[in-house]
């Protein structure tokens, strides 16, 4: 059995949350975001208790404290001994976590400007923090969004909400 939970929560700025994580086969633990702060670092509390010979639950609780917009991010549970590779979904789980706060839709990536090679599949990074927030991706001097799907453009909200295209090139 999988390591296992929801696919994503929505906190309040300012508030805390907790994630359990449970795996039947051996421990398991938590991954944080690739680009977890050191001051997020500093928030997270980590509880493991072993399952015991009685095939009870290995269970792992993530707790956040202090929550900020810009703590919205993928955290991962894996069962220990998982190598650095988290996709496999027999040995990992990854859930959302979205922080409301009202004033800002967005977590700014610190990226102004992105350089992409033609014909190359290329990032754009979108981290909206709630999953109410309409994005949409327009092409520079057109009023109408780019179509999802036209052209290799697609847009997976459980994937760190990040646009992903297969061809860098959005000409009809």
């Amino acid at each position: 059995m999988c390591p296992r939970f929801c696919l994503f929560q929505t906190v309040k700025s300012g508030g805390s949350y907790t994630f359990r994580c449970e795996g039947r086969r051996r421990g398991v633990g938590w991954r944080l975001p690739a680009d977890a702060t050191d001051d997020l670092r500093s928030r997270v509390h980590i509880d493991k208790r072993d399952g015991g010979g009685g095939g009870g639950p290995h269970v792992s609780e993530l707790r956040l404290v202090r929550l900020g917009y810009a703590d919205t991010g993928t955290f991962v549970c894996t069962y220990d001994g998982t190598g650095p590779d988290t996709s496999s979904p027999d040995n990992s789980t990854r859930v959302h976590l979205y922080v409301e706060d009202g004033r800002h839709l967005m977590v700014s990536s610190g990226v102004e400007m992105l350089q992409f090679v033609q014909s190359a599949r290329a990032v754009l990074p979108c981290r909206p923090t709630s999953p109410q927030v309409n994005v949409t991706l327009h092409k520079e001097g057109e009023d109408e969004p780019v179509v999802m799907g036209k052209g290799g453009v697609t847009f997976d909200p459980r994937v760190r909400r990040f646009f992903w295209m297969q061809n860098s090139m959005l000409y009809d």
